[in-house]
């Protein structure tokens, strides 16, 4: 403070950069919605790298194993989803009360990455898919 300056330090990048006093309310404003913008776009990239889409229960199981979240044909019935949890969930000697790992539906999306065909079956095979779904795995 003796200088009239201060030091910033980027959390995105850990570039340090040394600002006046008299343009620290100025650059601080600008060098936040940098930051924001940087981060939103690593998350973006990231969601969108790993986001992808199966129409069979193989196919989605070994997405998930490679760490994918995974849309996927669905009927949207309780049942069905519980059944995925099940099958989707991974055989390792867990705590009890620890999550079992299954897959769980995050959402419909708005615009998914493929469209349904008619008569298309959900993944369980049991009831025609009404849309596909995003699930994945909390981790």
């Amino acid at each position: 403070m003796q200088q009239r300056q201060c030091v910033a330090v980027r959390r995105d990048s850990g570039a340090k950069v040394t600002i006046p006093e008299a343009e620290v309310e100025k650059k601080l404003v600008a060098m936040l919605e940098d930051i924001q913008s940087s981060l939103f776009k690593k998350a973006s990239d990231d969601l969108n790298s790993n986001m992808v889409a199966a129409d069979t229960m193989e196919e989605f199981q070994k997405m998930l194993e490679q760490g994918k979240i995974v849309q996927i044909p669905f009927c949207g019935e309780i049942d069905c989803e519980d059944s995925i949890k099940k099958t989707t969930a991974k055989d390792q000697d867990l705590e009890p009360g620890a999550p079992s790992m299954g897959a769980k539906s995050l959402c419909i999306p708005f615009s998914p990455l493929k469209t349904l065909q008619p008569g298309q079956k959900c993944v369980c095979g049991k009831e025609p898919a009404k849309y596909y779904t995003l699930f994945g795995r909390s981790y």
